[in-house]
């Protein structure tokens, strides 16, 4: 479902025929990975794959293949792309300064949850599309029957998960077994910041603007914060963010530790942390992460005992004698997918 992916693989008539049906399945079921986007020339084709069809041009085909998926894209709240193991995922609202609608908040549970499926994926950068990163709430959500016209289930814990429906938009990046690292500039108000909380690196813009903004709308911070930011920042800064609302730039985010650090083009940056995380062992990262997500808040004793576990699972596995061999052989590193 991930359209780099699937303009590489898409190269025949029945593949062609395959993709059609699949984005017209996803028409019809709902919210798929990349939200509700508009199509067109998606509906089931009746008798269209017969031998006939077949002996037409694949170069027309593969032009009609690259249309569709363009329609798709424009259309999609959030885009995801993956190059050398490093998925790109992309808030795409840039008209609304990428402000989470319904189905953005969708969208971006269902992008996470895809790409901690993919073995492929070793690191994931994420941005926003345009200017901004994400203005927050979309007003939209507060109108007409909005949040009172939800199931109550969207604020109970979700299969799988301790976050709910709102929650799992920013702590999904947390649940990701591989790093996340969120480029920031323009705005990060509201639950646009803690979307990128869940990340387990920010890079701002140094003119970035950010906001813990809920308290404008009388409302608290409810995004999985008190799980993100706890890691973060002293509880006393906290409050003094969330009490205020005020907005702060890129270098006192940097100062207070809101953010990891300011650079000129944090998504350059982003994307240069990316793929040295990339080229290390997808296994060691993973523990990594789960290491230190796990264990921070954890008695010494339970601490200690991960570390042992996590060493022993993949010590004498096939990436770590690579690592070791590599080294040795003064070359570049080849890793097999994480298992």
């Amino acid at each position: 479902m991930v359209v780099s992916k699937a303009t590489e693989q898409a190269t025949t008539i029945d593949q062609y025929a395959n993709l059609t049906l699949a984005l017209y399945d996803l028409k019809n079921t709902g919210l798929g990975l990349l939200g509700r986007a508009r199509r067109r020339n998606c509906e089931r084709p009746t008798n269209a794959y017969d031998e006939s069809e077949k002996s037409q041009s694949t170069g027309r085909l593969q032009s009609d293949i690259e249309a569709t998926l363009r329609e798709q894209t424009m259309g999609d709240r959030v885009t995801v792309e993956i190059e050398n193991h490093v998925a790109e995922v992309t808030l795409n609202r840039p008209d609304k300064h990428n402000a989470v609608d319904l189905a953005m908040f969708e969208a971006l549970i269902e992008a996470g949850e895809t790409l901690a499926q993919d073995a492929d994926v070793r690191a994931v950068v994420m941005r926003g599309a345009g200017d901004n990163f994400c203005a927050g709430i979309d007003l939209s959500v507060f109108q007409g029957s909005g949040l009172a016209g939800l199931d109550k289930d969207a604020f109970e814990p979700r299969d799988g998960s301790p976050a709910n429906f709102f929650q799992s938009a920013a702590y999904v990046w947390r649940e990701l077994p591989v790093p996340v690292i969120a480029a920031i500039k323009g705005v990060a108000f509201g639950a646009g910041l803690q979307i990128a909380l869940g990340a387990d690196i920010r890079y701002a813009a140094p003119d970035a603007r950010l906001s813990i903004m809920e308290i404008k709308w009388g409302i608290i911070p409810d995004m999985a914060i008190t799980a993100t930011l706890r890691d973060i920042m002293p509880i006393d800064r906290i409050k003094e963010l969330t009490y205020s609302g005020r907005i702060i730039g890129g270098a006192e985010a940097e100062s207070i530790e809101l953010v990891t650090s300011i650079h000129d083009d944090p998504l350059a940056a982003a994307r240069v942390l990316a793929k040295e995380i990339a080229d290390k062992s997808p296994d060691a990262i993973r523990a990594i992460k789960t290491l230190i997500n796990a264990s921070w808040l954890e008695s010494i004793e339970a601490a200690l005992q991960r570390e042992a576990k996590l060493q022993m699972s993949i010590l004498g596995k096939p990436n770590q004698i690579e690592s070791v061999t590599a080294n040795l052989e003064n070359r570049a590193p080849n890793f097999q997918n994480a298992t």
